[in-house]
């Protein structure tokens, strides 16, 4: 056989499995549909609650979650009932991001959302390849944002209208101008991500000891004056509304039965010393990175270990999977870089072998879900993915510890898939 025909086989076999991948997300959010009633939105609460908090009335208060879980479940929640407790939640400045969307319908606000959202993340994808520095072929790239479009994760996100997702494409359109020497927009930008203060906290507190360290001032005081800007309008908006806040997630951990991901998987007494270690190893890392230059791949490399970190250390549940949008920069890094130390290029190996499975799963879920119908087997067989932030948060973190993680000048065509 000659090296044409191999490569025709090549390329074949790669369009075969990009199409799987692509199919099998889409053919479970469609058997799943049925048992997700569209009520069920994640942005549903928090366009009530932001209503609400128009109308001048409290966001947090008792009402405001009874008016919230009648919408969500058809009733309002009573003691001792399965479903888990609908309500606003957020910090109030998400009103600010939510204003455009309030004096809509809901039905107008869904597809404003899907209509806004969607697009912002395509890009958001295309900048962070950018801002890696990653040298890809243009085919590669369009396999990249295709996959990463439609994988679990996004898909989900966007079937349920998870505000991840935006806050997701700032980040990525903020570490993307940080890279080319931008300093005031991405303070704004980020400013906007602390609606989700449990993703975004690592991220930040890295870049501002970056920055302070290299006397990046204009975007410390970009980020300082743009969040003092948003809190002080949403408290005219919202009076008082710290406390309510804090008072509204007592206990939400406990109601809600989130915990770490490897502790939601493990247990306290495996799961939580193991996430422990993976915080200590990656704060490390990024302590080794913290002077890094902007435009260097370094900097891209600093980012992705926050965001993975992040994600590792968020309470989670069977369901918060979109959080994984943020792996992406993380996954593109463990795919296109390859470390020579032993332990780190056996912790890229292990990272991989779970990104690849996370596809696999995905595809013999929906295949179940078609020949069975929904059941708990299936659902839980997704758990699996919730492995994949720790253990690209420790590849990348002994990769940055061994000192001899190396780029790939030119990346191979990928046979298998990556995701975010």
């Amino acid at each position: 056989m000659t090296s044409h025909p191999r490569t025709l086989l090549r390329r074949l076999a790669a369009v075969i499995l990009l199409a799987a991948a692509i199919a099998a997300p889409l053919w479970r959010l469609h058997v799943i549909a049925p048992w997700v009633p569209s009520s069920q939105s994640d942005l549903l609460p928090r366009w009530i609650g932001t209503q609400v908090a128009l109308a001048g009335h409290d966001p947090y208060s008792a009402r405001t979650q009874h008016m919230i879980e009648r919408a969500y479940y058809g009733e309002a929640l009573h003691h001792g009932k399965p479903n888990r407790r609908q309500a606003f939640l957020y910090p109030a400045h998400v009103v600010l991001l939510l204003l455009p969307l309030a004096h809509l319908s809901w039905q107008s606000a869904r597809i404003t959302y899907t209509a806004i959202v969607l697009p912002l993340l395509v890009a958001s994808f295309w900048l962070c390849l950018r801002s890696l520095k990653l040298r890809l072929s243009p085919g590669q790239t369009a396999a990249v944002l295709i996959l990463a479009c439609f994988s679990w994760p996004v898909v989900w996100g966007l079937r349920l209208e998870q505000l991840t997702l935006p806050v997701a494409a700032l980040i990525f359109f903020a570490g993307f101008l940080l890279a080319q020497g931008r300093q005031v927009i991405p303070g704004l930008l980020l400013a906007f991500t602390t609606i989700k203060p449990q993703l975004v906290l690592p991220l930040l507190v890295w870049l501002v000891l970056w920055a302070i360290l290299r006397r990046n001032w204009a975007f410390i005081v970009s980020f300082a004056v743009s969040l003092v800007g948003l809190l002080t309008v949403t408290e005219c908006i919202v009076p008082g509304w710290w406390p309510h806040w804090l008072a509204s997630l007592h206990g939400y951990s406990a109601i809600t039965n989130t915990a770490p991901p490897l502790e939601f998987l493990l247990g306290s007494w495996l799961g939580l010393p193991l996430t422990i270690l993976i915080a200590a190893v990656a704060s490390l890392a990024l302590w080794r990175l913290r002077r890094s230059s902007p435009n260097s791949a370094e900097f891209g490399l600093g980012v992705s270990l926050t965001l993975a970190l992040a994600v590792t250390l968020a309470p989670t549940d069977a369901a918060m999977l979109y959080n994984q949008v943020l792996l992406l920069p993380a996954c593109l890094l463990l795919l296109f870089h390859r470390p020579t130390a032993p332990v780190s290029s056996l912790a890229r190996r292990f990272a991989l072998a779970v990104l690849f499975a996370e596809f696999v799963i995905v595809a013999v879920s929906a295949l179940g879900d078609a020949i069975t119908g929904v059941n708990d087997f299936w659902q839980r067989l997704l758990l699996f993915d919730h492995f994949l932030a720790p253990t690209l948060a420790f590849a990348l973190a002994s990769g940055v510890l061994s000192r001899t993680t190396v780029r790939v000048s030119q990346p191979q065509p990928l046979p298998v898939p990556s995701c975010p």
